[in-house]
């Protein structure tokens, strides 16, 4: 019987092995090696050519001691605040609306129609988006009757990159929370509503508890991929090099990529090991304060 389980046990193995083998190869050689090999290269000079010139921790002081660097980190801060909270509250009193409002049968239909522009291409979306806040024939300026020019002057360039990035993320945030409220048991909000509890305190004192894990998931998981926006900057201002980007609107990968165009292999590496362990200590943060929450 032994000899049997033992055998069961070692087919088991091999046939995951088997199915795990192909993915472990691929990450390792995609992005565990790549990941090793440019942490090595941030510190060295090099040009992609000829000889790594080892240089320690100068591509950091560089990058740090640049005002540029801190300029595009507070740019790509302010992208990642100003429609993680909007997508958030907004997302969560649509998901709420639908859910405790509408049957399954609205459900099916709100879902496809609120996450649509998640699918939407983002280059095709950054076109439209650029015709709406177009300082002449823009939809919004001849609205208002007005000229201001959102896509050239420094203090209005980032107000459509904000609205783009919002309504390209809204239908994720309101498909997770809507996804999340489903695990909410209708006997609890029941028994709320019995005991005199407000539609506030419904959602404080049950929907939320709830749907901790929910919102946690979304928060940190959002951050991960906030934080590396470029594409919505680069073509909403219609400069697709990064040299040419306002740096007025610039996120903090246009310092990696402008390093790239311009052959500092070392200093792109750098800056992207600066933005890896902005995205760790914010991901450690959201990690801890939800387990205490959690804890509490």
């Amino acid at each position: 019987m032994r000899v049997q389980k033992n055998k069961r046990r070692k087919k088991r193995g091999l046939f995951l092995l088997f199915l795990l083998g192909p993915f472990c190869i691929l990450h390792l050689v995609f992005t565990f090696i790549p990941a090793v090999y440019s942490l090595v290269l941030s510190f060295f000079k090099y040009r992609g050519y000829g000889e790594a010139k080892f240089v320690g921790l100068e591509n950091y002081q560089n990058l740090l001691k640049m005002p540029a660097t801190w300029r595009q980190m507070e740019n790509t801060m302010i992208y990642y605040v100003t429609h993680l909270i909007p997508c958030l509250i907004i997302g969560f009193i649509l998901a709420y609306a639908v859910f405790c409002m509408l049957g399954q049968r609205a459900q099916r239909i709100y879902k496809p129609i609120f996450y649509l522009p998640q699918l939407m291409a983002t280059v095709a979306a950054s076109m439209v988006f650029g015709v709406i806040f177009g300082t002449n024939i823009g939809v919004v300026n001849q609205l208002l009757g007005t000229s201001i020019p959102f896509l050239t002057n420094q203090n209005y360039i980032k107000i459509p990159v904000i609205v783009l990035i919002i309504w390209r993320t809204m239908g994720w945030y309101f498909l997770i929370l809507l996804s999340g409220m489903s695990t909410v048991s209708t006997d609890l909000i029941e028994a709320a509503k019995l005991d005199g509890a407000s539609r506030l305190q419904q959602i404080r004192y049950v929907v939320l508890p709830v749907m901790k894990p929910i919102i946690s998931f979304l928060i940190i998981t959002e951050t991960m991929s906030s934080i590396k926006v470029y594409t919505e900057p680069a073509l909403v201002t219609n400069n697709i090099t990064a040299t040419s980007m306002p740096i007025a609107a610039a996120p903090f990968v246009n310092v990696i990529v402008s390093n790239l165009e311009g052959g500092q292999f070392g200093m792109a590496s750098a800056a992207g090991w600066i933005l890896f362990f902005v995205i760790l200590v914010f991901t450690l943060a959201y990690m801890l304060l939800f387990n205490e929450k959690g804890g509490e």
